[in-house]
């Protein structure tokens, strides 16, 4: 099948390596049961129902297209995250179903943005090497968090010298929020390998966070 077409290549790109530490299983993998899933909203629709409306989203993550329905309940809580070409992170259940190319329907129970997920379990891990520092390099760096500071996500830095990692963790008052700019202002001066961001209790967050609360607040 044929994915979308995005003249600067699929944008979800981007984001890959910091969604394999979310995700469960690309769209193209996926098998029944629970998963959690990312893709950018290629399609809404919506129809009414007994108990409601219902929306069918068709997410595109480079590898395959999937649909994704939201129940009556599930829809009003995340209707205004619902737009075109807006990237969501779903957790739910794929189920078999031989109408859709890939094999599998997806029901949502939950519906995240990516920013929501940094703001709640993200820390910015920074690689430091001996060998490639250089003169201003720590000031950009403290530029760079100082712009940003006043987030509620800790920072960590990897310093490594003859191949011994020591961790550096800054105060409390250099928490930062962990935003795309922030993301590629320091990849450009680090290197994009030498930025990322750990997502240890992401899983505990996908599933226990509160929904109502939620559904009203980050975009």
């Amino acid at each position: 099948m044929t994915l979308g077409f995005y003249l600067q290549g699929h944008p979800i790109t981007l984001y890959e390596d910091e969604l394999a530490a979310i995700v469960s299983t690309p769209l193209n993998r996926i098998s029944a049961g629970s998963a959690v899933i990312a893709g950018y909203i290629e399609a809404i629709r919506t129809r009414p129902g007994r108990r409601g409306r219902t929306a069918e989203i068709c997410l595109d993550d480079r590898t395959a297209r999937l649909y994704a329905t939201l129940y009556s309940e599930t829809y009003q809580e995340y209707r205004n995250m619902l737009h075109k070409d807006r990237l969501v992170i779903a957790v739910g259940e794929a189920v078999e179903d031989d109408y859709y190319d890939v094999g599998f329907a997806f029901k949502v129970d939950r519906l995240y943005a990516l920013d929501e997920i940094r703001a709640a379990c993200g820390e910015l891990i920074l690689s430091l090497h001996e060998e490639g520092m250089k003169a201003g390099l720590l000031d950009g760096i403290k530029a760079l968090l100082l712009e940003h500071q006043g987030g509620s996500r800790p920072v960590r830095m990897h310093y490594i010298r003859n191949g011994v990692t020591a961790d550096i963790t800054p105060g409390q008052s250099w928490r930062v929020d962990i935003n795309d700019k922030l993301l590629e202002d320091m990849r450009n001066l680090l290197g994009r390998d030498n930025v990322s961001i750990d997502y240890r209790d992401v899983r505990r967050f996908l599933h226990s966070a509160p929904r109502l609360k939620r559904a009203s607040g980050i975009n």
